[in-house]
């Protein structure tokens, strides 16, 4: 025999939190998921199950759904939502550095800090995650759509490539590379306003930190002259970084912006 429930018109909803989808009304249930013989009102039991536990699931999610960084964690293919590690953004006050800034690692190679701010934006389920002036944005491996390449901007002939020196674990000098940092995760040579302009010495790979919390580094070169870049090596990890800038002294560094992505439960 099927075992029937009785549902109130709406389920309840947390006080002070809107959700992004429709509240499961029983009255509006498709067809499909009302078995026969059984009133609008009566509902399956998995049903039940999943409007339960998406009641559970919006206080975690309110917060990150609110700031815009990413999609609600039910949206997410095959990513597990963590709510003590939501994707947040700290701001910064003008000149002001993190205690986890990426100008420290990029001025031990001669890079001035006062480089202008790089157009980054990546591409979520729910819009665009710009990576803002100013502010650190702070993500987590559960942020699936950052291994989506995202869109970069800017005026001009450049180089742009994108690092992380605290691969595997950060040093415990944020000026130094971890032990198989730099790890280069893109570089993209005359590219004109864009990258997919250019030419890709080394395809976008996504964050994908092991242990802790690493950062991750874009910066654009402008290339001023009709000069090859000149790259001797590719391998991501261990890049040589120092002998990049030192073969091409043509490329001028004018803008940069960088995010953490922190490993959960590691």
């Amino acid at each position: 025999p099927q075992i029937q429930f009785r549902l109130p018109a709406k389920l309840p909803q947390p006080q002070g939190l809107k959700p992004s989808f429709p509240v499961l009304d029983s009255r509006s249930l498709p067809a499909p998921c009302l078995p026969s013989g059984m009133t609008g009102l009566s509902v399956d039991c998995g049903i039940i199950a999943i409007a339960q536990l998406f009641s559970l699931l919006l206080p975690q999610c309110a917060q990150r759904e609110k700031n815009g960084l990413c999609p609600p964690c039910w949206l997410r293919q095959g990513a597990t939502h963590t709510s003590s590690h939501p994707a947040r953004s700290l701001r910064l006050r003008g000149g002001e550095e993190s205690e986890f800034d990426a100008a420290s690692f990029l001025s031990s190679y001669g890079i001035p800090r006062n480089l202008s701010h790089l157009e980054v934006t990546f591409h979520a389920e729910t819009g665009a995650v710009h990576l803002a002036e100013e502010v650190l944005m702070e993500f987590d491996t559960s942020d699936w759509w950052l291994q989506r390449q995202p869109r970069v901007s800017w005026e001009g002939k450049g180089t742009l490539l994108m690092l992380d020196p605290d691969a595997p674990q950060p040093n415990t000098n944020l000026s130094l590379p971890g032990r198989l940092g730099p790890w280069l995760h893109w570089l993209v040579v005359d590219a004109q306003d864009q990258p997919e302009s250019g030419r890709s010495l080394v395809e976008y790979m996504g964050p994908a930190p092991p242990m802790g919390k690493h950062r991750y580094i874009f910066v654009l070169f402008e290339q001023k002259d009709q000069n090859k870049v000149n790259v001797h090596e590719i391998a991501r990890a261990r890049w040589n970084f120092k002998r990049f800038l030192e073969d091409n002294t043509h490329l001028v560094p004018v803008s940069c912006c960088w995010f953490t992505v922190k490993a959960i439960g590691k």
